[in-house]
């Protein structure tokens, strides 16, 4: 979150998550800004001063009483702002934008992202493999079947449930050794 105006920045993670207003940013900034003031106003008058300016600065945003830019960069997608306006496009003071998530900002989230791909086949496995052998349930690379073991009683049932286009696929590792993997999960009715 950053105001270009005011040079202001909360950084990502620094703040918990909460349901609040543009009023309520602010006025929470300067209210934070302002905690052992006291002391410093003591210890350090300059930086105190500067301090209090910048935090009236900050007040005054949070009564309309100065105008400010607002930019909200949320890679998450769980940021929302609600304009007075029931039509977005009317909102003059409004603008949205939406932008894909850099690798970066994925891993920052937690996200497994793909690294490049170097050309090497997946590893070897052993027949003996207790997770990855061939009476095992579960992905073995990406591409792989969906079971490895009784592959026509699985798509036996797929097929009774869902068509094969209805499969959808999320990367991630297996729980054993940690390759990576693909879940293919698909919606039933019972």
């Amino acid at each position: 979150l950053t105001v270009p105006e005011l040079e202001f920045e909360i950084e990502a993670g620094t703040q918990k998550a909460q349901l609040t207003t543009v009023e309520g940013i602010m006025s929470s900034a300067s209210k934070n800004l302002q905690t052992h003031q006291e002391e410093r106003r003591k210890q350090y008058p300059e930086v105190a001063a500067k301090i209090d300016a910048f935090c009236e600065k900050l007040d005054k945003c949070a009564r309309a009483e100065m105008a400010f830019t607002l930019e909200v960069s949320d890679p998450s997608g769980n940021s929302y702002i609600e304009s007075y306006e029931q039509d977005l496009a009317k909102d003059e003071h409004l603008s949205v934008s939406y932008f894909e998530r850099t690798k970066e900002q994925s891993k920052a989230m937690g996200m497994k992202v793909e690294e490049e791909d170097d050309g090497q086949p997946p590893p070897e496995i052993s027949p003996d493999d207790p997770y990855h052998g061939p009476n095992s349930r579960g992905i073995v690379a990406p591409g792989a079947a969906v079971a490895r073991g009784q592959e026509g009683e699985v798509a036996k049932l797929m097929g009774k449930y869902t068509a094969p286009e209805e499969v959808m696929t999320f990367p991630g590792s297996c729980h054993a050794c940690g390759a990576d993997a693909e879940t293919r999960m698909f919606f039933t009715h019972l």
